[in-house]
């Protein structure tokens, strides 16, 4: 066997090199896992090994596939992340120019109207006590579609790696994944496109039908 192919042993499952095994090491389970997703992901495990040096391995993704620029907004305590390829831009959102008009609250941003989702109502967050001071509005936009998010705090931009909800969330819509964040908390990632067409497509299917009612 050439060295290489022996290094790649300890990717067999069942593999190990502790005489005995315990509750924490010795059972021949790990690393051929970890092989396995990053083979799911698309990616390669790779190890390097010299005597008397150290022992390198290197872990290789898709880079395309696996990592987005998003902006991370915080809402009561939960974290979410906007990816930044829909954000247009972020205010902060002035009360005294948002009017209603068809029982939606819209906001005059230079001099244009942009609808606005509270998210906090649109996933039902409850919050221990009324915030205080300002809010934010973060402006996406989805080809010609543009839809005002307000959330409470900007935390600011950070490369992400999405990660699926699983099975079990699969149905959950407005959400296109999650992301561990590395301080032990995790953020939502919101489907925009998705959250656009809920919120936008009653109000224009309303005024649609306003329209048409009008005509006859």
């Amino acid at each position: 066997m050439t060295p290489r192919e022996i290094l790649a042993l300890v990717f067999m499952p069942g593999f190990t090199t502790k005489e005995v095994a315990t509750d924490l090491s010795g059972r021949g389970v790990g690393l051929d896992v970890v092989k396995t997703n990053m083979s799911k992901l698309g990616g390669v495990v790779d190890i390097t090994s010299d005597v008397g040096i150290g022992t390198k391995m290197t872990i290789t993704l898709p880079i395309t596939l696996a990592i987005i620029n998003v902006l991370l907004v915080e809402i009561g305590a939960q974290l979410f992340a906007v990816p930044l390829a829909s954000v247009e831009e972020a205010i902060a959102l002035d009360p005294e120019q948002i009017r209603t008009v068809e029982s939606r609250e819209v906001l005059s941003v230079r001099g244009a109207s942009l609808p606005l989702c509270r998210l906090d109502r649109l996933f039902s967050l409850r919050r221990a006590a009324p915030r205080q001071g300002r809010s934010f509005v973060v402006i996406a936009q989805v080809a010609e579609r543009r839809l005002g998010f307000v959330v409470d705090e900007l935390i600011g931009q950070r490369d992400i790696v999405i990660k699926a909800l699983g099975k079990s969330l699969k149905g959950v819509r407005g959400f296109a994944g999650a992301t561990e964040l590395g301080d032990q908390r995790v953020a939502l990632v919101l489907d925009v496109a998705l959250l656009i067409e809920e919120v936008l497509a009653p109000s224009e299917a309303r005024f649609l039908a306003n329209l048409e009612s009008g005509r006859n």
